[in-house]
C-alpha cells in the first residue's frame, strides 16, 4: 500500500518539450543578465506547464504565452531602468 504523500515521478520531457521550454533563455543572446534572468524563470515555469497533465494544445499555447510574457517583462524592466538612470543611455 502507498502512501498519499509520496512523490510522483515527474515525466520525462521530450526533445520537442525541452526546446520549447529552453526558448526564453535566448533572451540572454539580446538582453544579457536581464535577458537571462527573465528567461530563466520562463524556463521555469515552462517546464511546469509541460510537466502538468493538461492537452498538449494548452501547454503548448500556455509556453508561448510565457515566452511572450518574458520578452514583455524584459522591456518593462529596460524601460524602469531607462526611466530611473536616464544618464546610462545618454550619447
Amino acid at each position: 500500500m502507498t502512501e498519499q504523500n509520496e512523490p510522483q515521478a515527474e515525466r520525462k520531457l521530450t526533445i520537442l518539450e525541452q526546446v520549447i521550454c529552453a526558448a526564453p533563455i535566448a533572451l540572454v543572446a539580446v538582453g544579457g543578465a536581464l535577458g537571462g534572468l527573465c528567461g530563466g524563470l520562463a524556463w521555469a515555469a515552462n517546464q511546469k506547464i509541460m510537466r502538468s497533465s493538461q492537452s498538449a494544445g494548452v501547454r503548448y499555447g500556455l509556453a508561448a504565452l510565457t515566452f511572450v510574457g518574458a520578452v514583455a517583462l524584459y522591456f518593462a524592466m529596460v524601460t524602469a531602468i531607462a526611466l530611473a538612470f536616464p544618464d546610462l543611455f545618454a550619447r
